[in-house]
Order: C-alpha cells, then sequence, then structure tokens
C-alpha cells in the first residue's frame, strides 16, 4: 500500500511543479485534499460495519469553465465486527481514480455546483489485529459518482463540501473458494482546494 502512495504522490509533485510558474487566477490545474466519513449501503461479510473514514488526494485540470478532468489516489477504511477473517479486522480500499467533472455556476454568486463521475481502479486489503494484511483482492474497476458546491475563500482557495458514492466489488480467493466483496458506500467529504 505505501508503495502505491509513494508513486500517486509522486505524480501529483511531478505535475504540479509544471505550473507552479502560473498566474493564480489563469491556471487551469489545481490540488485537492478531501477526508471524511463514510457508511456501507450494505453489510460487508454479513457484519454491521462502524463509520468509516477516508481521503482523496486529487490534481484538477480545468479544460474550460465548465468542464475539467482530475486524477489521483484514495483511501477508505472500515472496522468490520465480525467475518470470516476473525473478529476486529479492518477493510481498507486504496486505489486510484480518474474521471471528469463539471461545474454549474450559481446566479448572482462565485459558488459552483460541482458533479464528477469516476472510474476506479482500487483493491481491499484486511488486516489482522495486528495491523499485518492478511487478504488482498488485487485491483480491479469500480466507479464513483460525486456531487458538490464549490466554495471560494480567496487567493486560489476553495472549499469544497460534497457527497460521492463508490461502488467496488472485488473477488477474494480463499485455498481455491471466490469470496465476492461488495465495498459499496456513500461519504461525506469536505474537500480544500489551492490552484496552482
Amino acid at each position: 500500500m505505501k508503495k502505491y502512495f509513494y508513486v500517486a504522490t509522486g505524480i501529483i509533485i511531478l505535475l504540479s511543479s509544471l505550473v507552479f510558474g502560473q498566474d493564480q487566477n489563469k491556471s487551469k490545474f489545481s490540488l485537492e485534499f478531501n477526508p471524511g466519513v463514510s457508511s456501507h449501503l450494505n453489510k460487508i461479510d454479513n457484519s454491521g460495519s462502524d463509520i468509516g473514514v477516508g481521503f482523496e488526494g486529487i490534481l484538477h485540470y480545468q479544460i474550460d469553465s465548465d468542464f475539467g478532468v482530475f486524477a489521483g489516489w484514495g483511501w477508505n477504511r472500515f472496522n468490520i465486527e465480525k467475518t470470516f477473517a476473525g473478529t476486529n479486522n479492518p477493510y481498507e480500499e486504496t486505489g486510484y481514480i480518474i474521471g471528469a467533472q463539471y461545474k454549474l455556476p450559481l446566479k448572482n454568486s462565485n459558488y459552483n455546483l460541482f458533479f464528477r463521475a469516476a472510474a476506479l481502479y482500487n483493491h481491499i486489503e484486511i488486516e489482522n489485529s495486528d495491523g499485518q494484511i492478511t487478504y488482498n483482492t488485487g485491483h480491479g474497476l469500480g466507479f464513483q459518482a460525486a456531487a458538490g458546491i464549490e466554495i471560494p475563500v480567496g487567493y486560489g482557495w476553495s472549499i469544497n463540501p460534497g457527497v460521492k458514492f463508490n461502488l467496488l466489488n472485488r473477488n477474494l480467493d480463499l485455498a481455491g473458494i471466490s469470496k465476492e466483496i461488495s465495498y459499496n458506500y456513500i461519504s461525506l467529504r469536505v474537500g480544500i482546494s489551492k490552484n496552482l
């Protein structure tokens, strides 16, 4: 997991370094960090789960005033009470995101509504009580949809509260037996973004 985090961070830093010299008001690039809480829409492994936590780091490129694209890396964690793997085994989803964003300006304000659709390339890991990974589904495709409001706060900064939905179904092979994990959840996120 750390290897993927370092690769994603390196890509974001490399891309952002290409645009640091641009005028803040004309920059088409921005970085966003959006932490928040999440709740499953279905039970994982027929067990209830606590409220999850997670975040994403995203690099945006605004093609025009309304339409843009983005890519980044995310992490989300749920503590599961009881599973086939034992008791109190956290489930972690990590991986990559790439998608498109549409902004809709609100009349008589400088606020924008935003709508996002993205492909995920994520995997699910299950840890034991010592924090060691005991099961890993491997990466696979998923989907994300999100909506929220962009609130400029000055100097190229904005706050972006919103809601997102992640859908990821992965198979886990256990001694020749395949088990499907439906890792589908809704999140409340508060993004902080900065024009580069």
